[in-house]
């Protein structure tokens, strides 16, 4: 593949699993988003990872940006996002990748924005 394929489907190849509790008054608590690098020969220096917050509707409740250092191939890292009292769902994508053999060391935007 080329690596403009791959920045362009990047959530496809750093996947994001979200895990977190729902809170007995509403929002949730202990929210981990796992970034797992599918690719077999790209590290990743650093990724950038939206999370978006969401009431059941739809509507956004709040917005964070993460960073993520050093995943390399196989390898997964955990994001820990602060608790809520509003939102029911928690969305995720990469959005800006640092690599060597795709960006050649250089950021870049990646995915669909």
């Amino acid at each position: 593949m080329e690596p403009g394929d791959i920045l362009a489907g990047i959530d496809e190849y750093l996947i994001s699993k979200v895990e977190f509790k729902t809170a007995p008054a509403g929002g949730f608590t202990n929210c981990l988003v796992t970034i797992t690098n599918t690719l077999p020969d790209v590290t990743f220096q650093k990724a950038i990872v939206e999370v978006v917050i969401q009431k059941q509707d739809g509507a956004e409740v709040k917005r964070a940006y993460f960073t993520v250092l050093s995943i390399e191939p196989g390898m997964s890292k955990v994001i820990r996002v602060p608790n809520s009292t509003q939102g029911t769902q928690v969305m995720t994508q990469v959005v800006k990748v640092k690599s060597n053999e795709l960006t050649k060391g250089e950021w870049e935007l990646a995915g669909n924005h």
